[in-house]
């Protein structure tokens, strides 16, 4: 995912196994989208091949399902959006983009899987506006 897009989906956190849960990740790389749970819980979002290429946003899901959107608004800032409001925006601190290959684990190699279940997952080569965002969830 480069800059300017979106990518939104529901995430059930109905029964939150104590592991990492990946929501998106790439075939060949320890990389994706994950959260952590935990007091707050953690959304971990790595964008290139070294664990330097990361940010993260503490954020504790509510235990029912969720609409999760995520907006890269530049090649380094991300916005996420939960039900439609904005939860806080992090600086991956690189410019790459995220190849998206998988949904529910990261890598092939060294797979971890989402511990949650997922639906209606759609991406967006736009910024989606918090109105956009409501429509789509709605």
């Amino acid at each position: 995912m480069g800059a300017d897009t979106s990518l939104c989906m529901w995430i059930d956190f109905s029964s939150p196994d104590a592991e990492t849960n990946y929501f998106v990740g790439n075939n060949s790389s320890a990389y994706g989208i994950r959260y952590t749970p935990g007091t707050p819980g953690t959304v971990l979002f790595f964008t290139g091949g070294n664990e330097d290429d990361y940010t993260t946003l503490n954020y504790d899901f509510p235990a029912y399902r969720v609409h999760l959107t995520m907006v890269r608004t530049t090649t380094r800032n991300v916005d996420w959006y939960i039900n439609g409001a904005l939860i806080g925006s992090t600086d991956p601190g690189a410019t790459t983009a995220q190849s998206i290959r998988a949904f529910g684990r990261r890598s092939a190699s060294s797979a971890y899987y989402a511990k949650c279940k997922m639906d209606e997952i759609a991406f967006f080569n736009e910024e989606l506006s918090i109105p956009n965002i409501k429509r789509v969830m709605l």
